[in-house]
């Protein structure tokens, strides 16, 4: 983030560096080459020594926080434990003037986000540079440094086509995680693991970096990083529940052993993950060798809870109808109603599971047309339901409440307009069963009263919900800010 007077010291710094070389104590700043969250990195000569180096300062001087000149310092620490050729090494860490910095080996070649944008890798040739990756990191938890923050712009290919991992600008002693209180939630959304975003300090283990591996792998696979939304907090619901689609389905050319091992970083749950950086490693050149790997697999439960996860809305669709409809049986079995409503009840779930698969199996998900799913899905819900409530008991029926749980499930689709749409077709379709009982059920004798307490409990239900989905949208996007 940002700090006030941060833009006077640092953008006088690349001010000279674009005017020509300055010294910074004994090293000759030549050029920068790139900005992060800590700081300005240049390429620097190191006079006496005569050689070149990554000279990384903080980004302020005068108001950096005792937090960030803290976590500046332990970036120094963390990178200097290792040594690792997949390692970027730290030469030096030290003070200037009141003004930080880091002089780290200076690594010649493109990030693996160079690489993914500008060509398709073969997937065995990008096995075999994560298990490379993944050796490194795994000397990394040996000598107790959790990364944190491993992505494609931190992984440096050299001209060798080897493979070196860089910025330890939040990376973590392992030994002192239980002094972070509260717990940091550091990294980048869509390579964070869902424990760091639970700020679950107890899980925080190498276990987290296992699964950015697999979100880079992921990535070099299919050209796009698991859990990413059109806002942050549908990227943070997708990294906390969602599951990336199989990377088999985008490029059937992949080997399934590889789909394996990348779902298996990217299980949700920690235990389920590779135990170690090394054991990844070892399953990625068994795969890169085609030899096979040991039992990881998942099983048949494992399968349908990941089906579950990758298609949320049919799922819970799915539950939902299967529930009701057992119900419907067990008091057919005691004889509260007739097989003709059976029949008719039948015919609606039916059609509301068809109606259901189609839409998700069918439907657009890209473009202009995506965005309409979630209102599609709105729109088939209150049919159906309408449709099931004039078949039984109209606006008698304890089922109104189903109207409730719509608005109240709209708030996962991250979108405030989504809500009120729902809250529009829950009036819309209760006024219907309204004017239905009026026209051919004046039995029921409904009092206004009723009515009125249904539509205000849905507005208050709308304002609710509205309120915490632009409330988390307003987190998400200081949270980007920051």
């Amino acid at each position: 983030m940002a700090v006030p007077g941060d833009e006077h010291h640092s953008s006088s710094l690349s001010r000279k560096a674009e005017q020509g070389r300055f010294a910074f104590g004994k090293y000759e700043v030549l050029r920068e080459l790139g900005r992060g969250a800590m700081g300005v990195v240049y390429e620097a000569r190191e006079r006496g020594l005569e050689r070149r180096v990554a000279l990384k300062l903080i980004h302020s001087r005068l108001l950096a926080s005792a937090e960030q000149i803290e976590r500046f310092r332990l970036e120094g620490v963390a990178a200097a434990k290792v040594k690792h050729p997949g390692v970027v090494a730290v030469y030096e860490a030290g003070s200037l003037h009141g003004q930080q910095y880091l002089a780290m080996e200076l690594v010649e070649g493109r990030t693996l986000e160079d690489l993914f944008k500008s060509d398709q890798l073969d997937p065995l040739d990008l096995a075999h540079k994560i298990a490379d990756v993944a050796r490194a990191v795994h000397v990394l938890h040996e000598t107790g440094v959790l990364h944190r923050d491993l992505k494609p712009s931190n992984i440096i290919v050299d001209p060798k086509g080897h493979p070196i991992v860089a910025d330890f600008g939040v990376a973590l002693l392992m030994r002192s995680q239980s002094a972070e209180s509260p717990p940091v939630v550091a990294g980048s959304l869509g390579y964070i693991a869902p424990e760091i975003l639970r700020s679950s300090t107890d899980l925080i283990g190498p276990r987290v970096d296992v699964y950015s591996l697999g979100a880079v792998l992921y990535e070099g696979l299919t050209q796009t990083p698991p859990g990413r939304g059109d806002s942050a907090s549908e990227a943070i619901l997708a990294a906390l529940y969602g599951e990336p689609r199989p990377p088999r389905q985008v490029r059937p050319e992949i080997p399934k052993d590889l789909e394996a091992i990348c779902l298996k970083c990217l299980d949700k749950a920690p235990e389920r993950r590779y135990a170690s950086a090394e054991a990844l490693a070892v399953d990625l050149e068994r795969c890169v060798a085609k030899e096979p790997l040991e039992g990881i697999r998942p099983n048949g439960w494992a399968r349908l809870r990941r089906w579950g996860r990758l298609r949320p809305a049919l799922a819970y669709r799915l539950v939902a109808l299967i529930a009701f409809y057992l119900i419907t049986w067990v008091n057919f079995g005691f004889h509260y109603f007739d097989s003709r409503y059976l029949a008719e009840i039948s015919a609606v779930v039916l059609a509301w599971a068809g109606a259901s698969f189609l839409l998700e199996m069918k439907g657009p998900t890209t473009g202009n047309f995506a965005r309409w799913i979630p209102r599609a899905w709105a729109s088939i819900d209150s049919i159906f339901l309408t449709l099931a409530l004039l078949i039984s008991d109209g606006p008698d029926s304890p089922l109104v409440t189903g109207y409730l749980l719509m608005i109240a499930i709209s708030g996962f689709g991250s979108r405030v307009q989504l809500v009120w749409y729902t809250v529009f077709l829950s009036l819309v379709s209760y006024g219907v069963l309204v004017l239905e009982a009026a026209l051919r059920r004046p039995h029921l004798q409904m009092t206004g009263d009723r009515h009125l307490i249904f539509a205000t409990s849905a507005v208050v239900m709308g304002v609710l919900v509205a309120h915490a989905v632009d409330r988390l949208e307003s987190l998400s996007r200081y949270r980007n800010r920051s």
